[in-house]
């Protein structure tokens, strides 16, 4: 019995982290159900298109494919694919509802907790990781959205989690050790930028690493072009210019270095646009040819969307070269909205408690990012050819600064710099 005993205990020492993330889901629930947030209808901002693109996606699965279908759901390459591919695969299946289809959503953000504790070798580090959930959920809006972050950090911590525990990307290695977790953490790393392409920077940054060690690491290139590489021929076969995994970037970056900024704060946004359609209207236009992969009844409006890409960026290179002073300036706005951002939605979401406790949580989620963020560097200093989580955390920052800052993109960095810091504690 002692013997029985002992072996449970040794288990629940091992797993308690387990056992506290599952407890705190039900409550997360029961939290959102009784703030009538999980079951609303509505949807809040972007979650609508999301929601829609990933029904459209179900009703392909169901057998309802055509170029008009694929088109709307390809939607000119503005969002990577796989996450309404997920959410829409789902639903087929299950037949969800919006409410069930947040649940879901929720649950690969905790499954994402658990893979991100598990990777921490030390027990009681682990059982004390599931502070960093707390902070997450209370301190944090957007998770229970119909929106791509959950799926991301689902990918990241699965990637994270193969890299500590298999000692991938160490300077130590031998040259032939773990190909086949290389070549997983490349498909983890594709699929990742397949879900949302703000993290292309830390892929390839994971990219350089391999090929610091090329022998070694060559599996996880295999693995990431195999994944990765179909779809961005795809991108660059239907688009002007080279295009990775979105055609955002031209459009955030003018949002971003917007020059009615100065004179029309509350409209800028609209009087961008319409300088873009003013400019095209002009004459301001590029008769790029058709590609192959478009049809000819989309010719025109595929040429619009090029040439508004091509205008957007020339407007936002045309303010920064004009005043590069106050672009550097507004970089550091954008960084200051991160860090005082708000961690409620308002309106119709509200907190899950209050406006001033939930504001408190996403504070201390910042000061255990922080602190993560020290203690990494402390223990990374010098070891530059290894996995870094500053390196890591600072790649996927850098286009939040650089082009669109927002705060549920930021709240990942937040989440894997606290986590770092727990792994490398012991490192």
């Amino acid at each position: 019995m002692d013997q029985l005993n002992s072996r449970h205990d040794r288990w629940l020492t091992r797993n308690l982290y387990m056992v506290l993330l599952g407890h705190l889901f039900l409550l997360n629930l029961w939290m959102l159900s009784r703030n009538g947030v999980l079951w609303n209808p509505q949807t809040y901002s972007d979650e609508a298109e999301h929601y829609r693109r990933a029904l459209l996606f179900s009703r392909m699965v169901g057998g309802d494919i055509s170029l008009n279908t694929i088109g709307t759901f390809y939607a000119g390459g503005i969002w990577p694919p796989l996450y309404s591919m997920t959410i829409g695969f789902v639903q087929r299946l299950t037949g969800a509802d919006l409410a069930a289809l947040r649940v879901f959503n929720m649950a690969m953000a905790y499954a994402g907790f658990a893979l991100l504790a598990a990777a921490i070798t030390d027990a009681r580090l682990r059982a004390a990781s599931v502070i960093l959930a707390v902070l997450f959920v209370l301190g944090t809006r957007n998770y229970f959205q119909i929106r791509p972050e959950n799926l991301t950090i689902l990918l990241i911590a699965a990637l994270i989690f193969l890299i500590m525990r298999k000692g991938l990307f160490s300077a130590d290695e031998g040259n032939a050790r773990w190909r086949r977790a290389y070549g997983t953490t490349g498909i983890l790393a594709a699929l990742i930028c397949l879900t949302h392409a703000v993290f292309l920077l830390a892929a390839l940054y994971l990219s350089v690493l391999a090929c610091l060690s090329r022998r070694a690491r060559a599996m996880f290139l295999i693995g990431f072009l195999a994944i990765g590489g179909p779809y961005i021929v795809a991108q660059n076969l239907i688009h002007n210019g080279f295009v990775l995994f979105a055609t955002t970037a031209e459009e955030n970056l003018a949002r971003s270095n917007n020059p009615f900024l100065r004179t029309h704060p509350r409209s800028a946004v609209d009087h961008l646009f319409e300088e873009m359609e003013r400019r095209y209207a002009a004459g301001d236009k590029v008769a790029f040819p058709k590609p192959p992969l478009i049809p000819q009844g989309r010719y025109e409006q595929w040429l619009h969307d090029e040439n508004q890409r091509r205008i957007f960026k020339a407007i936002a290179l045309d303010e920064i070269r004009s005043d590069p002073v106050s672009a550097l300036r507004r970089m550091a706005l954008r960084f200051w909205k991160l860090v005082s951002g708000n961690a409620c939605l308002g309106g119709r979401y509200g907190c899950l408690i209050s406006p001033a406790v939930d504001q408190v949580f996403y504070r201390l989620l910042e000061l255990a990012g922080l602190l993560g963020f020290v203690v990494a560097a402390m223990r990374e200093w010098g070891r530059w050819r290894s996995f870094s989580f500053v390196v890591f955390c600072l790649a996927i920052l850098m286009p939040m600064v650089v082009i669109q800052a927002l705060v549920r993109h930021f709240i990942i960095v937040l989440l894997l710099s606290a986590f770092g810091g727990l792994m490398r504690l012991r490192g």
